[in-house]
């Protein structure tokens, strides 16, 4: 197999990663000059996974009032309207 300017390209884009999380570095750019014949501009970069603590307030619950219980739970009957006559 012919190792071709790709091929190269391709394995020093893998060593930046490489050195990218050996480092722990965020990000790297590098600019290669082929001479007269073109660049290469490489940005390799990566997430930092940063871990956090959150404290909380315990939340309150808010329970629904009790049901009654026994005669004061049933309507009470409409009064009755006082005849006018």
């Amino acid at each position: 197999m012919t190792n071709h300017p790709h091929d190269a390209d391709v394995a020093f884009i893998q060593a930046l990663a490489t050195l990218l999380k050996e480092n722990d570095l965020t990000e790297l750019q590098v600019k290669r000059e082929y001479g007269d014949d073109g660049s290469l501009n490489v940005r390799v970069s990566r997430a930092k996974t940063v871990a956090m603590e959150v404290e909380t307030a315990p939340v309150a619950r808010l329970d629904p009032p009790p049901a009654p219980v026994g005669p004061a739970a049933a309507d009470p009957a409409p009064a009755a309207a006082e005849d006018p006559a």
